[in-house]
């Protein structure tokens, strides 16, 4: 029977008395001794003075914001092309809020200014020229989105009788349930922007406008996507007639924007040629009652 040596059998011993890896782990963290130095009175009396700096430039800061809200105010009063966007109870009350105002940042010293207060006046004058401003901008851009949709409806026109009364009856470029579909959803727009720009133009100036850019803006997006889809659907055997030179080329694209287009002259024409026979009938009538 072999003998274990005497250092064998220490070495075997020592490592039975040896902890598990993590208790020695947690021991060592036990014995890691925190860097954090106790807060001095200099360095509390610096903290303090840090923190008072800083309260001071927002106090600022939102001083001169509201002393330049209260200032933009009055001028909205005074300007002619804003005024009329302005109703009588509106100009009392930003009138009266802009005056107290500006009596109150002139007569309290900054340092008594108190932040509630500051920010409590901030929002009743932005409350009262958000809306006129809104109102503004909607009366400068509205007309161009309108004519952006106006403009997307011709030409949506325009394909749709590309499908319901093609060129060549016997093979046209879309079908015509396809074309009917369309059609509906874009008579559907058709209605509901006459109606919105009916109750538009009954709106004073200094009211809420009853049709957005927003709104027209979502309509134009929509429509586009429906156009996108109704041009999947053109007739894939109208297609594969197409020369593939044209199509590799893009020329068929070309060639179906000159279809619109042309469908689009031949609507123009003949709604001027409409609109021209309605005033002629219209002043030989004036001419008629004139003559009685």
């Amino acid at each position: 029977m072999t003998r274990m040596s005497p250092k064998k059998s220490h070495r075997k011993a020592k490592r039975k008395r040896r902890r598990p890896r993590r208790l020695r782990r947690k021991k060592r963290m036990r014995k890691k001794k925190t860097r954090a130095k106790a807060m001095t009175p200099r360095r509390i009396r610096l903290s303090e003075f840090a923190r008072l700096e800083k309260e001071q430039a927002e106090k600022h800061k939102l001083h001169n914001e509201l002393e330049s809200l209260a200032f933009e105010a009055k001028n909205l009063l005074d300007e002619e092309e804003i005024v009329g966007y302005i109703s009588e109870d509106e100009k009392e009350k930003m009138l009266k809020e802009a005056s107290e105002t500006r009596d109150w940042l002139e007569e309290t010293p900054e340092k008594d200014l108190t932040f509630d207060e500051l920010k409590k006046r901030l929002s009743t004058l932005k409350d009262l020229i958000r809306p006129i401003k809104k109102r503004v901008k909607e009366a400068k851009e509205l007309p161009k989105s309108l004519d952006n949709l106006n403009k997307l409806i011709e030409s949506s026109s325009a394909l749709i009788q590309m499908g319901l009364n093609p060129k060549d009856a016997e093979k046209p470029l879309f079908n015509k349930n396809d074309s009917e579909t369309f059609n509906g959803k874009l008579e559907k727009l058709k209605s509901w922007l006459k109606e919105q720009q009916a109750v538009q133009e009954k709106k004073k100036k200094h009211e809420n406008p009853a049709l957005t850019v927003n709104q027209i803006e979502g309509k134009i997006k929509a429509l586009d996507k429906e156009i996108k889809s109704f041009m999947k659907k053109m007739r894939s055997d109208r297609i594969v007639e197409m020369n593939e030179d044209d199509l590799k080329s893009g020329d068929a694209e070309k060639k179906l924007k000159e279809k619109v287009e042309e469908v689009q002259e031949k609507t123009r024409k003949k709604k001027e040629d409409t609109n021209g026979t309605e005033k002629k009938e219209s002043d030989d009538a004036s001419a008629k009652k004139s003559e009685l």
